[in-house]
Parts: C-alpha cells; structure tokens; sequence
C-alpha cells in the first residue's frame, strides 16, 4: 500500500524505512524498537507488566535512588538521568549521566532482560527441587514421574560471541531509531513554533483593533471610594448561569475586610456616580493622598484565597517541611497533597495538612512560605541553606523526603495516571510474553560481581 510522506508529501511505499525522495523517516512504519520502553515510566510498567518480583528481590530499582549495597537502577535528578550499580561494599558505579532518558532506560533494560533470561534458565534447573536427584547449575528438568533430568553445556565461546554481536546490533539500531525520533521532534518543534509565532501576530492584530472598545468596558477588578475611609475593590469571581459575581473588599482603618459578594452595586454605602469609580489604585491614592496596600497581599484575603506552595523543602517554626504536590492521587484514592514535617525526635516524615487549612498549617508557612522556602533539591539542604537551622541539627539523621513511601505514592499515581492516558489513547506496550514471571518462582541475584562496574 502507498501512503504520503509526512514531509514532502510524495506517494511512498508504506514498508520502506525512509522516504526516497527527501530522506525523512516514515513515520507510519511498524518497527519492533519501538514497543520497548523509552521513559523511566514506561519500564515500570513493563516490569510490572511481567509480573517480576518485588525490586528488594530482584535488586532492579527503577525510578528510585536506592543507596543500599547491591543493587541496579535509574532515577532522574533534575535534567538528568542517571543509571547506577551499588557494588556488595555500598560504592556506586554510574553506568550513565546525562539528558537522554531513553538511552538511559535502554542501558538498564538490557541489563533486565539479560538477568530475566539467565533467571529462567537458572528456575528451570532449580524447579521441583524438593525431588530426591541431586542437581548442578547446568541441570534440566526432562519431565516425568521419575523427575529425570540432563545437563546442559555451558556457552562456548562462539555463542557468547553471536549474543554479543546479536545485542551490538540491537544497540546500534536503538541507537539509529533515536536519532531519527530526536530529528523528527526537532522539525515538529520548529513547525510547532512558526505555528505558535503566527498565532501570536494573529491575536497581536486582534488586540490592538479591540483596544478602543476594551477602553470603554468596565475591568474585571474596579475601584470605588468616596474618601480616604470609604476605598472599595471588586473583581469578578464566578459567573453562574450567565450571571456575574462579583466579590467585594472594602479597606479601612488600615486594613483590608471582605464585604461580601454580589452582581449588583448596592452594597455601597452610597449612590454611584462617575466621580465616585476609579479604573485603579493608584488613581485611589493620588485622589485622596493615601497609600494603600495590596489587597491580595492582606491576611484576610489570604484566609479566604490560600496560595499554593511550590513543591520544595521550607524551614519554619522550628521545623523542616516539605510541601508535596499530588496531581493525580485523588483519581486512584491515595491523596498525599499538602504539607509534611521531619521529627527530629523519631528521626521520620509526618503528614500535616493540606495548604488550606489554616488551623493546622503554621502562620508563617500558611500566609508567606515563599519567605521560608529553601530548596527543592534535597543535596542542597546542607551545603547551601545549612544557616538556617540549629547548630544541634542532626544532618546524618535527615532523609530526603522523596525516599519516603509518601513520596512512592506520588510518583506511583503519576505513572499511572501517564499509563492510562497512553491506553485512552490507543497505544500499545510490548506484547512480548517471553518474560513473564511467576510469583513463585525463584530469584537469585547472588551470582553477579558486585564488585564490577557494571
């Protein structure tokens, strides 16, 4: 069947790999690489997918900055993606650092597959093992009442040789397929962005015809005062079947109450002409030689509209807090929105409450937390922000919040929300059932060097 080229729009074949006429890949072909996974997510669901043991099992953390000895995996720290190994003495080889997560990802997923395929030969020599025959690592289960079994020669050279060529191909076409996804993400970016800078001249033109008529329209926020004690804001809060709702403040003996909502004017204390409204506040203080202070900065306004803080370690009361922010947790019925504390004292992370409640959030946290926020890397705690804290702070004792089971369950509704976005969207993971794992069968991590970098 011929199809058009998605770049210079030519009639092609739909089972070559490029476009003989500009070059460019064509995108509508099926290829195998592409079922494998290429994001940190994307792994998680394909080791869970196969039923794989617990990660303490199998010693693969995928998306965890896992510091005990022994142990594979990957996480991301800021723009990077890193892969490591922790050897038996608690060191860390870092296999990969850098901004290519599906490079990243591919370098830990051959090694899984690897591990699974040598734990399937490894389970079907130890199957059955309460059986009365003696067996070695080579030996395989023939079948039969009789639990007879056969040894199996261990790899020649030769064939360890073709499964490294076998994998030095299926990394070099990994790596061809990745180059070609980055240069088809460089031309949809760019035509994103001519699109995008037309749109902006399109309503750059629609603004400046609008901008006579806007002049005349009342603002969403106006003001009104009739003295120097009689200042009145308003902005538009809701609309509700077509009507307007407008929320009122008034500002008074220095501060600012809320005067309650309405569509109509009729809450002022006097009749409105046109010397009485003002387009903005500094028309307000220039009229009556006043200074007055944000509204939206004023403590009652924050009561009834708490801010939300940013996703970062603050330091306040006497404490150090991390706010977590949980997009989707509420969808899958493990909300872990708001505020958490460390206790010195159980050396552990608490919940506290969510970032509008101000009975049980600290002053200081629930009217200014940008005023004690510090840092949301948690490696610059101590180097950068150590000031702030008490000189009997126990620094050996903190961890860092996003090695907490809270945490795991943030990131545990994130994936899964980006998973089923993906199958709302029709798209397909791996069918390939040949690593399917059993919950019973055995796992032994034992038989790797540790002690190598990799």
């Amino acid at each position: 069947m011929q199809i058009q080229c998605a770049y210079c729009k030519n009639w092609i074949e739909d089972t070559v790999d490029k476009c003989p006429y500009c070059g460019a890949a064509n995108e509508n072909l099926k290829r195998y690489a592409d079922t494998t996974p290429k994001t940190i997510a994307e792994l998680q669901q394909w080791y869970a997918d196969r039923n794989l043991p617990p990660e303490e099992t199998t010693r693969f953390f995928i998306g965890r900055n896992f510091k005990a000895p022994k142990a594979f995996g990957i996480y991301q720290e800021g723009k990077n993606f890193i892969v490591y190994k922790n050897k038996a003495d608690g060191s860390r080889a870092v296999r990969y650092k850098g901004p290519d997560e599906a490079y990243a990802v591919n370098e830990l997923y051959l090694k899984l597959k690897e591990e699974i395929l040598h734990q399937k030969a490894r389970n079907m020599a130890a199957r059955n093992s309460s059986g009365s025959v003696q067996r070695g690592p080579g030996d395989i289960y023939k079948g039969g009442s009789d639990r007879q079994y056969e040894y199996q020669k261990p790899l020649t050279e030769e064939e360890r040789a073709e499964r490294a060529r076998i994998r030095a191909e299926y990394a070099a076409k990994e790596a061809e397929e990745r180059r070609e996804r980055e240069e088809r993400f460089r031309k949809k970016k760019l035509k994103k962005r001519i699109i995008l800078l037309s749109i902006i001249g399109t309503l750059l033109l629609l603004f400046g015809a609008c901008t006579a008529s806007m002049a005349t329209k009342m603002v969403r926020g106006d003001w009104y005062a009739a003295s120097a004690d009689q200042v009145f804001w308003r902005y538009m809060k809701d609309e509700e079947n077509g009507k307007e709702i407008w929320e009122w403040w008034k500002y008074t003996k220095g501060e600012w109450v809320s005067f309650g909502e309405t569509d109509q004017k009729d809450l002022l204390p006097w009749d409105i002409t046109k010397e009485h409204h003002y387009r903005t506040k500094k028309a307000v203080e220039r009229a009556f030689g006043i200074s007055i202070p944000p509204v939206r900065e004023s403590k009652a306004y924050l009561t009834l509209h708490p801010p939300k803080p940013k996703s970062a370690y603050y330091y306040a009361s006497g404490r150090l807090w991390y706010y977590a922010t949980d997009k989707y947790g509420a969808d899958y019925g493990v909300d872990r929105n708001g505020w958490y504390y460390f206790d010195t004292d159980d050396t552990d992370w608490h919940y506290l409450a969510r970032y509008d409640d101000s009975e049980q959030v600290p002053e200081e946290l629930f009217y200014s937390s940008k005023d004690y926020e510090l840092t949301s890397n948690y490696k610059k705690l101590e180097s950068d922000y150590a000031y702030v804290f008490p000189a009997d702070f126990v620094w050996t004792e903190l961890d860092d919040f996003k090695d907490t089971d809270y945490y795991q369950d943030i990131e545990w509704s994130e994936d899964r929300h980006y998973e089923d976005s993906k199958n709302n969207s029709h798209n397909n993971y791996d069918d390939d059932d040949d690593y399917d794992w059993d919950d019973d069968d055995d796992w032994d991590y034992n038989d790797y060097d540790w002690d190598s970098d990799w």
